[in-house]
């Protein structure tokens, strides 16, 4: 398990199958990607699974960046809220950033008071 210090709202890079510790408070793991196969020129989608452990209570959560196919993001004209998804669960958002296929992903967290 990684245990980390975390500043909400600053960027956080999780490795597949591998347990972060946030701020002694909930314990997340990125567990697999998946992604859709689109029609050409059609909209494209990597999906990516968390699992959030807080209280003895677990849930697994998606986050997903979109795109067209075969257009690259500076052509495909989506703005970073309609690329990159984000996911509210028990007060704190989660706000994707980056997805390095079956590597890892950066994400944001947010507490929301």
């Amino acid at each position: 398990m990684h245990k980390i210090n975390y500043k909400y709202g600053e960027v956080i890079k999780l490795n597949i199958n591998e347990v972060t510790l946030v701020n002694d408070t909930f314990s997340i793991e990125l567990t697999y990607f998946t992604h859709k196969r689109p029609y050409i020129g059609g909209a494209t989608k990597v999906m990516t699974s968390l699992t959030i452990s807080k209280d003895n209570e677990y849930e697994e959560i998606f986050l997903s960046e979109h795109g067209v196919e075969g257009k690259s993001k500076s052509e495909d004209g989506l703005s970073k809220a309609e690329r990159f998804s984000s996911v509210l669960w028990k007060g704190y958002k989660f706000q994707l950033e980056k997805i390095d296929y079956n590597e890892y992903i950066e994400i944001k967290i947010f507490k929301k008071e």
